[in-house]
């Protein structure tokens, strides 16, 4: 009798915890093109957009708007003047719209190193790679790279994290097969450390973007058109284009 109410109570309980979940954090990945994968999470009232990039197949670079006689631009605009399949919102910025940390481009330096507490995703002999600011050291096989903060995942393991406010939120990351991960929320507002465990189950690093209304994207593959509108333009962006 004793063993029967307490597999009763179990099972009660582990439908409510399936229930009380927000979120499932398992969708099945869409091809939208050769090098380009795709994942649309429902979470709470809105969504988690995943892109999973093959670089031996694609062209990730980091773009400037001054560049385009700019200072700050929505990725949208981006898109529009770079030809890109892909656009998603960079680093941070000061008054005034000048980049904050490094930028690399092609392997020309666009903007210097600040050695704070942040990461740099960078991309090394078409391998990508995430670092903390401190240790990293700019060489010739250095086509891209760009400095945010904070790191969201170490060698799979979420570091402490100063959970801040909820707000929109956008990053970059690798997997362990030297994939690039780009996510993005939709109408989804999360503190740094709920952002952090969402994108620790698909990388093993990762890296923080600007978020809150730098947060945005722009898609056009495959005939689909997605564009999640930011608040304010951004002075860089990461974007994907076809590899020839």
């Amino acid at each position: 009798m004793t063993m029967q109410f307490n597999m009763k109570n179990m099972w009660i309980l582990g439908l409510f915890l399936l229930i009380s979940l927000p979120c499932s954090l398992e969708a099945a990945w869409e091809t939208l093109q050769k090098g380009v994968d795709h994942q649309v999470i429902s979470y709470q009232n809105g969504h988690i957009h995943l892109y999973r990039l093959h670089l031996k197949k694609i062209q990730l670079d980091l773009l400037d708007a001054r560049q385009y006689g700019m200072n700050a631009m929505s990725v949208r605009d981006f898109a529009v003047k770079s030809n890109a399949l892909l656009v998603i919102n960079g680093g941070f910025f000061q008054e005034g719209f000048a980049p904050l940390g490094l930028m690399i481009q092609k392997g020309k330096q666009l903007n210097p190193l600040r050695r704070v507490e942040w990461g740099v995703f960078y991309i090394e002999k078409d391998l990508p790679k995430i670092t903390h600011a401190r240790k990293f050291e700019i060489n010739p096989d250095i086509t891209t790279a760009l400095q945010s903060g904070p790191r969201l995942v170490i060698a799979g393991t979420i570091p402490s994290l100063v959970p801040g406010t909820r707000s929109q939120r956008s990053a970059i990351g690798m997997t362990a097969n030297n994939e690039v991960i780009l996510a993005i929320t939709q109408n989804v507002l999360l503190t740094l450390s709920e952002w952090a465990q969402i994108i620790s189950q698909h990388c093993t690093y990762a890296l923080n973007l600007d978020g809150g209304g730098s947060s945005q994207l722009f898609q056009q593959l495959r005939g689909q058109e997605l564009f999640i509108a930011g608040i304010t333009p951004v002075p860089n962006a990461f974007a994907v284009f076809d590899r020839y």
